[in-house]
C-alpha cells in the first residue's frame, strides 16, 4: 500500500507542477472518457456481451492507458472467440509492460494458446501511420511499425498518414506463418503561401501601452493553497478507488462492482474540483494578477516592474546609478 500511495502522490504532484499548466483540461476529459467506457464495459461483461465489452475496454485503454483495461480487453476478446485481436493486444501488453507479472503472464498464456492458429503480420510505414483492416481501424495509435495477428484468409489492409490514406491492398494470412507489408506515405500537399505583410507608415506612432491593471497576488496564493488541499484529498480517493478496482478484478460480483462505482463517482468529483481549481488558479496568476516588485524606489536608485494582463505584458527597469 505504501508503494501505491507514493506513486499516486508523485503522479498528482507532477500533474500539478508540470502537466497542469498546458493540458489539465484535456487530461481531465480523457480520464472521464476512459472511466465511462470502463464502466460500460464492466456492465457488458456482466451481461455476457463479451464482444461489446472487449471493444469498450479497448476504448478505455486508448483514452487513458490502464493495465486493468488492457487485460480485461484480452480476456473478453478470447471469450468472444476473437483470438486474433486478443493475440495482437497481448503483443502490445508484452511490449509496454514487460516488468508487470500479472499482465505479462496473461499475455504470454494467450499467445501460447492461439498464435499457432493465426497468421502473423509485420507492417512498416515510411512515417507514423494508422492501420485499417477490412475497413475498420485496427491500430489507432500512429506508429512507423505495427505487429498484429490475423485469422487465416484474405484481408484488406491500408494505412492512414495523418488523413492521407494509401490505396488498399490484399494480404493473405496463413496459420503459423509470418508475412510483412510496407507502406510509403503519399507526398505532402504544398503549404499555402501567406501574403506579404503590409509596410507600416513611418509617420505613424505606436499606441500607448494599456494602463496597468490586475488583482493582488494574494488571490493567486490562496487558490494555490486550496488546490494543494484538494490534491491531497484526490490522492486519498484515488488510492481507495484503485483498491476497489483490484477487488472487483479478483472477484467480479455485482456488490463489488456497485462499491467500486460509488468510489469512482467520488473520485470524479474530487478530481473535477481539483482540476477546475488548479486551472482557474493558473489562469488567475497568468492573466489577471499584477506581479510587481520594487527596490530602492523611495531613494530613486532603481525600480523594477513586471505587469501581466489580458492585453499583454510589460517588463520595465529604470533608475540612476
Amino acid at each position: 500500500m505504501f508503494g501505491r500511495v507514493g506513486v499516486a502522490v508523485w503522479v498528482v504532484f507532477a500533474w500539478l507542477c508540470v502537466v497542469a499548466p498546458t493540458s489539465a483540461v484535456a487530461q481531465q476529459g480523457d480520464v472521464a472518457a476512459a472511466a465511462a467506457a470502463f464502466q460500460q464495459a464492466q456492465q457488458a461483461q456482466l451481461r455476457g456481451d463479451y464482444a461489446r465489452a472487449a471493444q469498450l475496454f479497448e476504448l478505455a485503454f486508448s483514452a487513458a492507458e490502464s493495465q486493468a483495461a488492457l487485460r480485461s480487453a484480452i480476456r473478453n476478446h478470447v471469450a468472444a472467440e476473437d483470438p486474433a485481436r486478443a493475440a495482437t493486444l497481448s503483443l502490445r501488453a508484452l511490449t509496454r509492460y514487460p516488468g508487470e507479472i500479472e499482465t505479462r503472464q496473461l499475455a504470454q498464456q494467450t499467445l501460447d494458446a492461439h498464435q499457432g492458429e493465426l497468421g502473423h503480420l509485420r507492417v512498416t510505414c515510411s512515417a507514423a501511420c494508422v492501420l485499417l483492416l477490412d475497413g475498420s481501424v485496427e491500430e489507432s495509435m500512429a506508429a512507423a511499425r505495427h505487429e498484429l495477428f490475423l485469422a487465416p484468409g484474405q484481408h484488406r489492409l491500408s494505412a492512414d498518414f495523418a488523413g492521407r490514406r494509401v490505396d488498399e491492398r490484399v494480404v493473405v494470412a496463413r496459420a503459423g506463418e509470418d508475412a510483412s507489408a510496407d507502406f510509403e506515405a503519399p507526398p505532402a500537399e504544398p503549404a499555402p503561401v501567406e501574403p506579404a505583410p503590409v509596410a507600416s507608415d513611418p509617420g505613424m506612432t505606436a499606441p500607448p501601452p494599456p494602463p496597468a491593471r490586475g488583482l493582488s497576488p494574494a488571490f493567486f496564493w490562496t487558490g494555490a493553497a486550496l488546490t494543494l488541499v484538494l490534491g491531497g484529498v484526490a490522492v486519498w480517493s484515488l488510492v481507495d478507488t484503485l483498491d476497489a478496482r483490484d477487488a472487483y478484478e479478483a472477484a467480479p460480483t455485482q456488490r463489488s462492482y456497485n462499491r467500486g462505482r460509488r468510489k469512482e463517482r467520488r473520485l470524479y468529483a474530487f478530481t473535477g474540483m481539483f482540476g477546475a481549481l488548479g486551472v482557474g488558479t493558473l489562469l488567475l496568476g497568468v492573466l489577471w494578477t499584477r506581479w510587481r516588485h520594487e527596490e530602492f524606489d523611495d531613494q530613486g536608485v532603481a525600480r523594477f516592474d513586471l505587469q501581466l494582463g489580458p492585453g499583454g505584458g510589460r517588463l520595465t527597469l529604470r533608475g540612476r546609478f
